[in-house]
């Protein structure tokens, strides 16, 4: 150690460290006189006082258009509603529209902006010479001009690009609160204060220190309230697990030494720190000269890229990537830091306009839609178009289209030739949107946003596409946005094809994969993401899985190997989905064969997952963990999903079961909302009739749509049906203890009872139905589109087959069981057919066979005896553990594909089945030899029907 770092170092030990506990300590939102919350409702006081149109205003829809959410989304997601639970408790105002929410996020997400770009000048040191602001301290007791003249500046962005540092803080949606209309002394005096505590810091040996790259993801999570994070679907990955993944991937490729990777939604940059540490690590940079460390800095970001939507996420990267690089920097290296805003789901596309090829990049803005198009040759040489794009940025303001048109027009010619007459109308319109965008004093925002849109086309020919994609929902996507990727997520065969409630969704995580996958990687080259567990056994992903590129030509990706962390001990800590690590490539792989699984289940005893998540590399975690290795296998032909397997016996009687079904199974009723109809009986009924029997609402903490009642609720009992859920079923029993539901249906009718009847018949019951009506319309609208019947209280996933008198009731997640109904007697005494709710599904028909028609529905329905025989098959522990290897147990699809022929009492095996069944419920329980005898009965079925 030199005698000046020594020198740093005394001065440094007593001061407080720049990391991750003291940020957390500092910024918390739960601190009782938070600076960060102060902040932060500040902004959102600024925010709700602007005026519709003024220039705040249309800067936050600007955002919102960018950010893909939309105030026509009505919030009906209960993760959504949950961040609006949120956001109110730190506003201290009731947030209940997308408008005032929408408010509130970008009131958050402008302060944690504040306070991250405020650390990147305490980290840059010298930032640059404005006036007697020479260092980052001179801050702490500057005047309230200086201080907005000097935010101003960082804001712009140039001040760090003049001094070599390029894409680090060039513009962004949150540099509005210096505008002068909104800043004001006491902005001012929150400020300050934030100055002189980032002031406080030591930042002498971050640069070396390897958890210094934790301290932006741990400062985003103390900011931004859980339920926000999971509405926008941000998990932070463990740095360990970026390390394991990488690895993973590294290992599938040749170039091992000189790979080059991006990750396409970057979020807080773990996986870009963990890819430039692990480079610095093989490199002796303490000995290292100028001239060396500036070309390893080269390599560096020539190899690790990265992108994502998110305008906060970029800047986290961006400021990562400059902490990770920081040991390599020295006073005379100019570089462009190559993390880009883009979107990985939807990039550019190439377009001939007349004789150039160009590409081209259509946005939406709230002004005007922006046709962005540039020549690739141009955007290729990319510190020509960085310049071209800095220049338009910097003179849009002027207003001098004939300018910027010349400018263009010169900087492309080198390129192009002669500008083609077509290519030159492209370029004015461009130019009038770029003018037009400009005129709200932006500093060029939206152009610097489209070349960052249009960069990330020269990010091509990669071996790895590594990360961990956003887990949303399709339903769950702003509409807006979900249909601008729907053509493409067609396009490019994502789809299932079918059409059943389940089958037709999809994550957005399947469709970055494909686009990513398609575009940046080399014919070698790797994909490998953490994606949900579900993604290899739901039928939304049977087109996903696949992975078709060229459909024409027969080119697709495989699966290679997957690592299965469901029994891990949950490593994203407060989000318990099961997920794996998959890796890609176009390597053929014979699914039938099946590809190389591994088991990862957390040792008892080991540490907390709270202390293994401090560590960085994979090999400093591995002792907490067993690791069994296994296999994924293809075992149905009709479908992609595929089958766990521990050992090949597994995997031989798994192929003996799969065939066809002879019966229809059917989802559960959709009681929505819940809270209104789901009823459970008061105790003392005693004094009670038909006309007044007392419920309870079965009310539920985390329901988003309330009922609008307390307390006993009295009404008759005509539409009241016993209700069965799914946790209530197990192995050959129903725990049903006295609930019961509103079911305004007559017998065997598929329509609701119209409400003049209802009133007729049941007063009290439609009275308190027609109290509910703002409640039961608040239920999305997907529920309306399905229900059956014109009355506003009408329920869906009703048929015939819901009134068949004997059904086999069974799970569709978190286990396998199922269990014979037949028709139950009420505590009033009638005698009727009880009803499954959503998440207990059951068989009460068998499928038409070829050609045959019937007069009535009801001719399908099973019997008693036919009910026991598919209880017992479905009971059968090769059939469970089928299921539980094939299907996620927060998803088990209820299209069952195992062999199951029509019953026929002369057949011996199907007779005993049946009988052991009956036997099973005549003596109320059941013993390991009865399931052993259901294991040889079924088998026995299964090897007569291959």
């Amino acid at each position: 150690m030199t005698f000046d770092r020594i020198i740093k170092a005394i001065i440094a030990s007593d001061s407080k460290q720049l990391n991750s506990y003291n940020i957390v300590r500092d910024f918390s939102l739960e601190n009782e006189d938070s600076l960060t919350k102060r902040i932060s409702n500040k902004l959102y006081s600024i925010l709700s006082n602007s005026d519709e149109n003024d220039q705040i205003d249309i800067l936050h829809r600007e955002w919102q258009e960018l950010f893909h959410l939309s105030e026509a989304d009505m919030g009906k997601n209960q993760d959504i509603a949950k961040r609006r639970e949120a956001l109110s408790a730190l506003f201290k105002i009731k947030i209940d529209t997308p408008k005032a929410e929408y408010r509130g996020l970008f009131a958050l997400q402008t302060t944690y902006a504040i306070i991250v770009k405020l650390i990147a000048c305490k980290i840059v040191h010298r930032v640059f010479t404005f006036e007697e602001i020479k260092y980052f301290s001179d801050l702490t007791s500057v005047e309230e001009d200086q201080l907005h003249r000097f935010l101003q500046k960082m804001e712009d962005g140039y001040s760090f690009a003049d001094q070599g540092i390029h894409n680090l803080l060039e513009g962004d949606f949150f540099s509005w609160y210096v505008w002068d209309g909104e800043w004001d002394y006491e902005l001012f005096e929150l400020i300050k204060e934030l100055v002189t505590r980032i002031e406080d810091y030591s930042i002498f040996g971050l640069e070396s220190n390897i958890n210094s790259a934790d301290i932006f993801k741990d400062l985003y999570i103390e900011i931004m309230p859980k339920a926000v994070r999971h509405s926008l679907g941000e998990y932070f990955t463990p740095a360990w697990l970026a390390d394991s993944l990488l690895k993973e991937a590294v290992s599938q490729i040749k170039n091992d030494e000189s790979y080059i990777a991006v990750d396409p939604t970057c979020g807080s940059g773990v996986f870009l720190i963990t890819m430039i540490q692990s480079i610095i690590a093989k490199n002796d940079i303490v000995n290292y000269t100028n001239q060396e460390k500036k070309e390893l800095l080269e390599q560096i970001l020539h190899r690790v890229k990265g992108i994502d939507i998110n305008p906060l996420s970029v800047l986290t990267s961006r400021v990562g990537y400059i902490l990770a690089v920081s040991p390599l920097l020295t006073k005379d290296v100019e570089f462009e830091i190559p993390v880009y805003l883009g979107d990985s789901a939807v990039t550019p596309t190439k377009e001939s306009i007349g004789n150039v090829e160009c590409f081209r990049y259509d946005m939406s803005s709230i002004q005007s839609e922006i046709n962005a198009v540039f020549p690739v040759k141009l955007v290729e040489d990319q510190d020509k178009f960085s310049k071209v794009i800095c220049f338009l940025a910097k003179m849009a303001q002027e207003g001098n289209e004939e300018l910027l048109f010349r400018y263009l027009s010169e900087s492309v010619e080198s390129y192009v030739g002669t500008l083609d007459p077509m290519l030159e109308v492209r370029f004015r319109d461009m130019i009038d949107q770029m003018i037009a965008l400009d005129k709200n004093s932006w500093n060029g925002l939206w152009i610097k946003v489209i070349g960052n849109f249009i960069k990330i086309t020269t990010i091509k020919e990669v071996d790895i596409v590594v990360g961990n994609p956003p887990w949303v929902k399709w339903e769950f996507l702003p509409s807006a946005y979900a249909e601008r990727i729907k053509s493409i997520s067609i396009d490019r065969h994502l789809f299932s094809g079918q059409t059943y409630m389940g089958a037709i969704s999809l994550n957005i995580c399947a469709l970055i994969a494909h686009v990513t996958a398609t575009n940046f990687l080399k014919k070698t080259g790797v994909l490998a993401f953490l994606m949900p567990k579900t993604i290899l056994t739901q039928d939304s992903y049977e087109g996903f899985r696949n992975f078709i590129i060229d459909e024409d030509n027969g080119e697709r990706f495989y699966l290679q190997k997957c690592i299965d962390w469901e029994k891990s001990g949950h490593p994203f800590m407060d989000m318990k989905d099961a997920f794996l690590s998959y890796i890609y490539k176009r390597d053929y792989v014979d699914y039938k064969q099946g590809l190389p699984l591994e088991f990862v289940t957390k040792k008892r005893g080991s540490k907390k997952m709270s202390v293994i998540n401090l560590e960085h590399s994979f090999e400093s975690v591995k002792s907490n963990f067993d690791f069994v290795e296994g296999k994924l296998i293809q075992v149905d032909s009709s479908r992609s999903g595929f089958t766990f397997v521990r050992d090949g016996s597994q995997a031989e009687h798994f192929s003996k079961i799969v065939g066809y079904c002879s019966y229809k199974a059917r989802s559960g009723v959709e009681f929505t909302p819940k809270e209104v109809y789901m009823l459970i009986e008061e105790d003392d009924n005693t004094s009670s009739n038909k006309s007044n029997w007392i419920f309870q609402n079965d009310t539920t903490k985390g329901t988003v749509h309330k009922v609008n009642h307390s307390g006993p609720l009295k009404i008759e009992t005509k539409y009241v049906r016993p209700l069965i859920k799914g946790p209530m079923i197990s192995k050959f029993n129903i725990n049903w203890q006295n609930e019961y539901a509103i079911y305004p249906y007559n017998e065997l009718e598929t329509t609701s009872v119209p409400i003049v009847d209802l009133y007729n018949s049941s007063n009290r019951l439609a009275e308190y139905l027609v109290s509910q009506k703002d409640v039961i319309g608040a239920q999305s609208e997907r529920s309306k589109a399905i229900a059956k019947g014109d009355d506003f209280y009408s329920l869906s996933k009703i048929g015939v087959y819901t009134y068949a008198p004997y059904k086999v009731v069974f799970r569709d997640n978190s286990d396998w069981a199922a269990a014979v109904l037949g028709p139950m007697r009420t505590s009033w005494g009638d005698t009727v057919t009880a009803i499954p709710a959503k998440h207990a599904p059951y068989f009460s028909q068998r499928k038409l066979r070829a050609g045959e028609k019937v007069a009535n529905e009801s001719e399908l329905y099973i019997t008693q005896e036919e009910a026991y025989y598919i209880c017992g098959v479905l009971n059968a522990p090769v059939v469970k553990n089928y299921m539980l290897s094939t299907f996620s147990t927060r998803s088990i699809s209820i299209d069952l594909k195992i062999k199951l022929p029509l019953y026929d009492e002369n057949d011996p095996n199907h007779k005993k089945i049946s009988d052991l069944v009956k036997s099973i419920y005549e003596k109320n329980t059941v013993d390991e030899s009865d399931l052993l005898k259901l294991n040889e009965y079924y088998l026995n079925i299964c090897n007569e029907t291959e």
